[in-house]
């Protein structure tokens, strides 16, 4: 019956392609405030994420199924204008180690470097005296990171993918905003496994509070849906429908350097692994 089982989560995971960085593109609560153009920013995450539950089509399929991440993320931001409006250029580069354990101990581990990311998000709207705003944000990635088609855990994903993402942000009174986006992301083919992956799509928000403009608490929501993958043509019936929750807090404790927790867990998943917590840490540097 263990043989059985970790045949099972092994089947699923590869079918999963879990890598690094994760699918989806979480917003940070502020991500949708522009800065003068010339300014540059450098940012660092730290991420520790715990999984220990493996779904299939919305039930458990292992329990005691374990994969830890530490991932960490470099991040530059050069802020300019496009046609007289607020516009950024922006380089990510993620690395970082996978590990398996409890019946995901067979998995191994993987590390190194991830897939770089480019993005150029474009404000559309940026009143600041209301705080409303409107930005378009393509991202490309970039198949950089550590693959080995044999390998079930990897840091890359061997693959190109795009995303076009819509950010939102809606003033309410002195204190209050609503921050939303939606995307879309488009997967290349993985040559090497013949697999290729349906459109996936993303909808979050986060409702935020500031007792002072240094200082935002918020507390969001994601849900996650789409995304099955084929290979050889042949569907693998794993399509993504996720629900998420996070809560954090930034502070600006120096008018150039801002330091921001938050923390997550997953509310529901139809497929793959539930994340029983995330950690994230992300320092800022204004120049």
């Amino acid at each position: 019956m263990r043989a059985n089982k970790i045949a099972l989560t092994l089947t699923l995971l590869f079918s999963a392609v879990f890598s690094l960085p994760a699918f989806s593109i979480d917003i940070d609560p502020g991500d949708w405030d522009t800065a003068p153009a010339g300014t540059k920013m450098a940012l660092i995450y730290a991420q520790h994420v715990e999984r220990d539950q493996l779904y299939a089509k919305g039930n458990v399929a292992a329990n005691n199924a374990r994969l830890q991440s530490d991932v960490t993320i470099f991040r530059y931001v050069h802020w300019t204008t496009l046609g007289g409006r607020p516009f950024s250029l922006q380089a990510l580069l993620p690395m970082g180690k996978l590990e398996g354990d409890g019946v995901m101990a067979p998995l191994g581990s993987a590390s190194g470097i991830g897939d770089a990311m480019f993005v150029a998000p474009l404000w559309l709207i940026d009143d600041k005296a209301k705080r409303n705003s409107l930005a378009i944000v393509p991202y490309i990635f970039l198949p950089t990171g550590k693959y080995d088609k044999n390998k079930a855990l990897n840091l890359g994903e061997n693959r190109m993918k795009y995303d076009l993402q819509v950010g939102y942000t809606h003033g309410i009174g002195d204190k209050f905003n609503i921050e939303l986006a939606g995307d879309v992301m488009f997967f290349g083919e993985n040559h090497d496994t013949s697999l290729t992956q349906d459109p996936l799509y993303q909808v979050q928000g986060h409702l935020s509070y500031q007792p002072e403009p240094a200082t935002r608490l918020a507390f969001g929501l994601s849900h996650t849906f789409g995304g099955e993958t084929s290979i050889n043509g042949v569907k693998q019936d794993n399509e993504i429908e996720t629900t998420k929750a996070l809560l954090t807090v930034s502070k600006f404790i120096s008018p150039k350097n801002q330091i921001m927790f938050s923390y997550g867990e997953d509310l529901s998943v139809a497929n793959g692994f539930k994340e029983e917590s995330r950690f994230n840490v992300r320092l800022l540097h204004i120049f």
